[in-house]
């Protein structure tokens, strides 16, 4: 007995809707060119080719939706950043306040940790180095980690000549301070102090550049 062949699809669920779409689409080409042995196809081609109109509508809707998926998770992932910069800011203000006191940490929400206080003052940052930021009016500012740092203290001057001209910037966590909203072509002079338990450092020597 002769075992007559048959189509198969090899299709299923679990194939991606791009793959149907393309053996859909080929499927329809191929009875196309052979119009006479496919006389009344049934269902008619034209609702196949109907059907992958709209799942390729659904697949652009899929990807514009992905797309925006991906860039909102980098805003979240941009965001959250910030959150904890200042949050680890703010817990460096608690444990320079609290000086070691587990109940006034408590108070404050954090955990405690009670590994002991750094001793001794910390040394000054060494290798600050002030350079022209990406964009107009900014500088940024880097130098080495402190051991036993956790923050430093950025400070800038516009005359360098006289102690009462520093003024405080910002406190940052990292090794790197970006200086923006000053007027292009100003001279600013930077210096840098690591803070611990204890207090401020010593004074990183001064660096400068002209903002951009």
């Amino acid at each position: 007995m002769t075992v007559k062949a048959r189509p198969i699809l090899n299709l299923g669920s679990k194939t991606s809707a791009t793959d149907v779409v393309v053996r859909g689409q080929g499927i329809v080409d191929q009875m196309g060119l052979h119009v006479a042995t496919f006389a009344t196809p049934s269902p008619p081609l034209t609702a196949i080719t109907d059907q992958i109109g709209k799942v390729q509508i659904k697949l652009g809707k899929q990807s514009a939706a992905w797309l925006a998926y991906k860039a909102a998770s980098e805003d979240v992932k941009t965001e959250k950043i910030k959150l904890l910069d200042l949050l680890e800011l703010l817990r460096v203000y608690v444990e320079i306040t609290a000086d070691g006191d587990v109940q006034l940490i408590k108070n404050s929400g954090y955990d405690v940790r009670q590994t002991g206080v750094s001793s001794g003052i910390l040394p000054a940052p060494l290798g600050v180095i002030t350079k022209e930021g990406t964009s107009e009016g900014e500088l940024i500012v880097t130098w080495k980690s402190v051991k036993g740092a956790k923050a430093y203290n950025v400070e800038i001057s516009y005359d360098h000549s006289d102690a009462a001209n520093w003024t405080f910037y910002g406190t940052v966590t990292k090794c790197k301070c970006f200086i923006t909203g000053i007027e292009s072509g100003t001279r600013v002079y930077t210096r840098v102090v690591a803070i611990n338990g204890n207090g401020n450092g010593g004074y990183s020597d001064i660096s400068t550049k002209t903002v951009p």
